[in-house]
This record gives C-alpha cells, sequence and structure tokens, in this order.
C-alpha cells in the first residue's frame, strides 16, 4: 500500500539493501523529470528507453502513454514497487482505446551493481536513454549506479539524471560519474517553470 511501511518492508529492504522509498510517495524530482522528457518528446521517437528507480511510475507510464519510443522498460531495486508499477501498466494499457504510444513497454526489477553485465538485462547496451530521478541520496550506491548506466546505454546514449540538491550528494556522484561519461549540469532547463 502506497504511503504506508510495514514490518516486512523494513525486513525486505535490509535483506536486498534497497529500501521501499518508491512506494511511499511521489517525489518532486520525478515530477521535473516528467515535465522535462514530455516537452522533448520528438527527440525519444523511435529510441530505447530505461528509467532506473521508478518508484511509483508518473514519469514512466506518462512516457508510455505519449512517446513514440520503440521500447521502454522501467525499472526499481524493490520487488513491490515493481509489482505496483506492473498493476498500474497494466492498468494504463486497458485505460481507452488509445493504449499506450510506446511500441515495446516492460518493468523489471534491477538492483544497481558494479557486476552487473549486458547479458542480466534486456536490450542493456543499447538504450538511447537512461533516465533516472532523486537517485543520488545514498552515496553508497553511487558507483553501482555508475556502472549500470554504463552497462545498459548505447555508445551514443545520453544519461538524465534529475536530483535536489541535497548535501553533497549531487556534487559527489557527479565527480564519479566523470570518469566515465561528460557531465552538463543544468538548473535553469525551461524559463516557463523559474519565472
Amino acid at each position: 500500500v502506497a504511503g504506508k511501511v510495514t514490518l516486512q518492508d523494513m525486513r525486505e529492504s535490509f535483506a536486498t539493501g534497497v529500501d521501499n522509498t518508491g512506494n511511499v510517495c511521489l517525489w518532486p524530482a520525478e515530477e521535473v523529470m516528467s515535465h522535462y522528457i514530455l516537452s522533448k518528446a520528438s527527440e525519444f521517437e523511435g529510441k530505447n528507453v530505461c528509467e532506473l528507480g521508478a518508484g511509483v511510475g508518473l514519469c514512466g507510464l506518462a512516457m508510455a502513454r505519449t512517446l513514440n519510443a520503440n521500447s521502454l522498460l522501467l525499472t526499481d531495486g524493490n520487488a513491490q514497487v515493481v509489482d505496483t508499477l506492473q498493476k498500474a501498466l497494466q492498468h494504463n494499457r486497458t485505460l481507452d482505446e488509445k493504449g499506450l504510444a510506446t511500441k515495446e513497454v516492460s518493468t523489471r526489477l534491477l538492483v544497481w551493481d558494479r557486476t552487473l553485465t549486458s547479458l542480466e538485462v534486456p536490450r542493456a547496451g543499447t538504450f538511447d536513454y537512461v533516465v533516472a530521478a532523486d537517485c543520488l541520496f545514498f552515496k553508497d550506491f553511487h558507483i553501482d549506479l555508475v556502472h549500470t548506466i554504463k552497462t545498459l546505454l548505447s555508445a551514443s546514449g545520453t544519461c538524465l539524471l534529475f536530483a535536489p540538491l541535497r548535501g553533497t550528494t549531487l556534487e559527489a556522484f557527479c565527480s564519479l560519474a566523470a570518469k566515465d561519461f561528460e557531465i552538463e549540469r543544468e538548473e535553469r532547463y525551461d524559463t516557463a517553470v523559474w519565472e
């Protein structure tokens, strides 16, 4: 149940190392990411897209309903979150006659891991875009996240991360990611949002 954390949730979180915050609420960075991606929908046409840490699925479901992408993989590291995502995706498939705009949409449990290989994830190494919102809070996962992004992206792919300024987590992640990626930071990405 969204908004409620049980003792079983805590046990699973300790066992897997992945919390259940994706089922707790809609995080503001996901709203920002949704706005950004939907305002640039044409850039995603015919592309393969993977969302990491999809949580309640606002952005992923909005992309599935509106983007003419080739494929969309919605992932999270928590099995309960993935189950919720799958149910929401199924509901959106049958919501109306329009259905989904993206050709192939799926959900998957994906725990970020520095040993992840391209054999473990469908389409790994072919994603044109990997997107994520508010996934930088725990610095202990930064190395695993960088490796996961590197494994998923195609050679010419782009990763879009949306993160609030919270302590030094963004700076720490960017410093680490700069070893493998060209980093661009942008705060005022849309004048309508900032005015």
